[in-house]
């Protein structure tokens, strides 16, 4: 159930919470090197803490980044051995393929016509 429009009265003004100040603190010139000295090491520990804590950040993206790389790595290394585990399996039975069509064009070019091959690329279906 919704309630109907609030009006805002003098009366319910009075209560609002007031609004939070902000604090200025002008800067006091420095009457000693002592008093330099401090504020300039204010300074430069805010500088090193603010640097420090960007590498800390950078160097947590590198090290992401690093582990990805490595797991995309090992993924296509892996996928590689599997190709070439496969290709060194089936090299012999190309190979000869290839010796075997090569002595069906010597035998074609020595008759005069080529004989009925079938699928000259066909994949290897049996070990040889």
């Amino acid at each position: 159930m919704r309630a109907g429009p609030v009006s805002h009265s003098v009366e319910s003004a009075a209560f609002l919470p007031e609004e939070a100040k902000m604090e200025f603190h002008k800067p006091k010139a420095v009457h000693n090197w002592r008093e330099f000295l401090k504020e300039l090491g204010t300074i430069a520990l805010g500088v090193c803490i603010a640097l420090a804590a960007e590498q800390t950040v950078e160097w947590l993206h590198w090290r992401a980044q690093v582990s990805e790389a490595r797991a995309v790595i090992a993924s296509e290394m892996a996928r590689n051995v599997t190709y070439a585990i496969m290709r060194t399996r089936i090299a012999r039975c190309e190979s000869q393929r290839l010796m075997d069509l090569s002595n069906m064009l010597d035998a074609a070019a020595r008759q005069g016509s080529l004989p009925t091959v079938g699928a000259v690329a066909s994949t290897i279906q049996t070990p040889c």
